[in-house]
């Protein structure tokens, strides 16, 4: 089979014959999601074999459908992994997987291929987001075609394509072409989301509106399809991902399904090739010489680790930016983590970050500590660019975090140029977008700036070895072409550090679980207000409280 470095599937989990026919002219392999009507699904069969698409793909979410006559034509099926569904013995499986575990034994049992799918794509999900997920299983499946789903746009396209991937899948992406058959109000819907309009529900991320259906309290993912039958939102849930954020983008630079897929091929190659030439990530690079740094790495401030002075200055000895962090500190605690910070690290870079929502006494308190020392840097979280002003007048550069790209369009047009992209996947504090989708946004945007070199970026979010920093540098290759400084940032990664231990920023224990965790939790404390923390004993207890809590109506 050639032709497989994009498979283009019919959106939503809806049969589009119509959306087939143009996805092979345009040179993608078509992929049919069946849906969860059997004489729907087959009549879309029946059309298709009578069509001149030499081949095409089938995508099997429900195994109700498993008696449908397949023609010659469909080459192979797509399938989630752990669905029963029964398909003849002679026809190929490529297993979408949503984990390493998942992936191991899709490859044991003689799959084609596989499908990365991470939580951002549409329909059924696992915990993991793409970018992590990516990383776990690319390297260790090897010996079979693997695809990547959720939170592809043309950058991270590029950088999986060059990473290893065979290819890419577009779903949700697709929907606002002309070429597409949704329903034309359901485009002019997507085209106004960002993402974080789709919610997890009994493991399937569907878009949820304020007219949505209501549904029981435990729904389970069977009661749940029964609402995935129309595209009518008031009366159904649309398997739809994050990534839908990105079809206004992608429809607004190429129009057509034509100019798109070639757009892609072209990222693949050319992306590839801008990242060796620029050596984006680098020794030196123009962020590292802005900040009189050796590496364009910063170690982002965390609560209650970052408030050791002489881990500070260990990371700065290394050649990569410290952030100490304020947090809620006040009064001679605060004011000394700060000058002792200054006293060691010397001439060396240093940073310190605060909270741009703490209580404003509290921030002009600390605003006063940072003025008189007079650090390098000054990292805001939650913050905004009139916020940063004061710093920027006393010489100091300073970043936003900015979690979402309405902000970042904000800031922009405010005249900020320092900015941390910090994905779903970083610990501690979280915001509604994984990294993938996240960076992908932000790109573009700043892509469409008149002057772009005067920008300075830190991506972060599931950044933490060689392979991570390499994804990045080839996504954000077109941004270092124009100009832009680009760097990462990395919290967690410092947490397996002989110094976080040796300079008191951490307990032995504190390392010891996080050396044997596999796995992390997000703990909501308040609607929208979600931590990223280890799976430990506590987090299980919180958990436990909670459903208490709320089950008592509280």
């Amino acid at each position: 089979m050639k032709n497989l470095t994009i498979f283009g599937v019919t959106p939503f989990e809806k049969p589009d014959v119509n959306l087939m026919l143009k996805l092979h002219q345009a040179d993608a392999f078509p992929i049919l999601s069946l849906g969860i009507d059997l004489s729907t699904a087959q009549e879309a069969l029946n059309q298709l074999e009578q069509t001149d698409i030499p081949s095409f793909g089938i995508y099997f979410s429900d195994e109700k459908l498993a008696s449908l006559r397949i023609p010659q034509k469909v080459k192979f099926a797509i399938v989630s992994f752990g669905t029963p569904i029964t398909i003849s013995s002679d026809l190929p499986v490529i297993y979408q997987v949503s984990s390493l575990e998942e992936a191991r034994k899709a490859q044991q049992s003689g799959a084609e291929g596989i499908i990365i799918k991470g939580n951002e794509a549409g329909g059924l999900v696992g915990y993991e987001s793409t970018f992590i997920l990516f990383q776990r299983v690319i390297k260790e499946i090897q010996d079979i075609p693997v695809w990547v789903q959720g939170g592809i746009g043309l950058h991270t396209a590029a950088a999986a394509k060059s990473l290893g991937a065979t290819g890419i899948v577009l779903d949700s992406q697709l929907a606002l072409f002309p070429e597409s058959s949704v329903p034309q109000d359901i485009k002019s819907v997507c085209s106004k989301l960002n993402g974080t309009e789709t919610k997890i529900i009994a493991n399937h991320r569907v878009l949820v509106r304020p007219n949505s259906p209501a549904l029981p309290e435990n729904v389970n993912a069977e009661d749940l399809k029964q609402y995935f039958n129309d595209l009518d939102i008031s009366k159904s849930y649309i398997p739809m991902g994050q990534d839908i954020s990105l079809a206004v983008d992608l429809y607004e630079d190429f129009k057509t399904l034509k100019k798109l897929i070639f757009g892609f091929k072209e990222a693949m190659y050319g992306h590839l090739k801008q990242a060796k030439a620029l050596q984006v990530i680098d020794e030196n690079n123009i962020l590292a010489k802005d900040l009189n740094l050796k590496y364009p790495i910063a170690q982002g401030p965390m609560t209650r680790v970052s408030d050791v002075p002489s881990f500070a200055n260990a990371v700065a000895e290394a050649g990569a930016l410290p952030f100490i962090a304020l947090s809620l500190l006040k009064g001679e605690q605060a004011k000394a983590l700060v000058m002792e910070t200054k006293k060691l690290a010397g001439e060396k870079t240093w940073g310190v970050g605060i909270l741009g929502f703490a209580p404003q006494e509290l921030r002009e308190e600390q605003t006063s500590y940072i003025l008189e020392a007079k650090p390098p840097v000054v990292l805001i979280a939650g913050g905004r660019p009139a916020q940063a002003k004061i710093f920027e007048k006393a010489g100091i550069k300073t970043f936003l975090h900015v979690p979402s790209p309405a902000l970042l369009d904000i800031f922009l047009k405010e005249g900020a140029t320092n900015f941390i992209f910090e994905g779903r996947e970083c610990g501690g504090h979280v915001g509604p977008l994984s990294s993938m989708v996240l960076w992908e946004k932000q790109i573009e945007r700043i892509l469409k700036e008149d002057h772009p070199e005067n920008i300075s970026v830190f991506f972060a979010g599931g950044i933490h070895n060689d392979f991570s920093t390499a994804f990045v540098s080839i996504m954000a290759a077109p941004l270092a072409a124009r100009g832009v400084k680009v760097g990462v940032l990395m919290g967690t990664a410092y947490l397996y550090t002989e110094e976080a231990v040796a300079c008191g920023a951490i307990q032995d224990e504190f390392q010891l679980q996080a050396m044997q965790a596999k796995e992390t939790v997000l703990l909501e404390t308040a609607p929208g207000h979600e931590t990223r923390c280890l799976d430990t004993a506590f987090a299980q207890h919180f958990n436990t409280e909670k459903a208490k809590l709320l089950e008592a109506g509280n």
